[in-house]
């Protein structure tokens, strides 16, 4: 066996988000603190030490399609932080497809707005990160 150098992947890389959080029926939220493994449970800021941004499961709180854009623009942002390794040129603008079905048809317009506002900013230099300009939504 042998990797293929015509691979698809050697030029794009590919991620699921299934039901984004707040799309549909589901919900959720985030908040800081830790989480504690003996007793698989989230502790939020007054209960133990700060280790990082949770979700906190919340029906009232995350319960709108552009809330879910919110969560989504984060988890984009955590992943292409965390793994420079996909890409040499971690900090240059990202080319980035949005491909949906069923509900999508209404998360997917909402999702593009909510990049396209925080592209803004991060070009102005208003808020740091990586910018995500949509090549195709559909």
């Amino acid at each position: 066996m042998q990797l293929n150098p015509y691979s698809w992947s050697n030029a794009s890389n590919l991620l699921f988000l299934s039901q984004p959080v707040g799309t549909g029926f589901s919900y959720g939220s985030e908040a800081l603190g830790s989480f504690n493994n003996i007793t698989n449970s989230f502790m939020n800021a007054t209960q133990a030490n700060v280790t990082g941004r949770y979700p906190v499961v919340d029906a009232t709180l995350l319960d709108t399609t552009d809330l879910a854009a919110v969560a989504a623009y984060h988890v984009l942002q955590a992943f292409i932080s965390a793994l420079p390794q996909l890409d040499a040129k971690v900090g240059q603008k990202k080319q980035f497809n949005l491909w949906t079905e069923s509900y999508g048809g209404h998360y997917g317009p909402s999702f593009y707005n909510y990049f396209y506002d925080q592209n803004l900013k991060i070009a102005n230099g208003s808020m740091s990160g990586y910018e995500l300009n949509f090549n195709s939504l559909g």
